[in-house]
């Protein structure tokens, strides 16, 4: 299959139906469903991510993965920016408790296919995850997706709002 092109059974959150995901102080962001006209990428819906890079305290949005995801070698998303400049941390939680991050930039207005492979994730010594967490990914232990904002990211305004699409399983 080609990269960037979700399998059946191995999209994350689509928008289209009911919401898989919890948020994590609102106040630094926020998810909501958009179906404004010239805002999705594929279907009739898509994610709305507000972001308050002034906000005192981090905000995460969390998707879990679908029941029996297997291995996960990566994730993929479809990304709008609105023109400005952010930087967002992307993360795999495991099933025990370990958080692997990375730290990526969004600037693009149009829609933007971001692949994360698993490999470039590295571990997050400072996500509170348990003493006993692995240190290495194991790709058949993924529980989670995360999408975090917090003051140590660089961003050229306070707010942003970018739109997600089809976050997925890569192949």
């Amino acid at each position: 299959p080609v990269l960037g092109i979700a399998e059946e059974g191995r999209v994350i959150e689509d928008f289209e139906g009911t919401a898989s995901w919890t948020i994590k102080s609102a106040e630094a962001l926020n998810l909501s469903v958009a179906e404004e006209s010239g805002e999705t990428k594929k279907g009739k819906a898509s994610g709305k991510l507000d972001v308050n890079f002034a906000a005192a305290v981090s905000g995460a949005v969390n998707f879990a993965m679908p029941a029996n995801s297997g291995e996960v070698p990566g994730i993929s998303l479809w990304v709008r920016g609105d023109g400005g400049r952010c930087q967002l941390q992307f993360s795999l939680v495991t099933e025990d408790g370990g958080v692997f991050s990375l730290v990526k930039t969004i600037d693009d207005p149009e829609w933007t296919l971001l692949e994360l492979p698993a490999r470039e994730f590295v571990f997050n010594a400072f996500s509170g995850a348990p003493e006993d967490a692995a240190r290495s990914l194991v790709p058949g232990s993924v529980k989670e997706f995360r999408i975090s904002s917090y003051k140590g990211l660089e961003s050229d305004t306070d707010r942003h709002s970018l739109f997600l699409d089809e976050i997925a399983i890569l192949p």
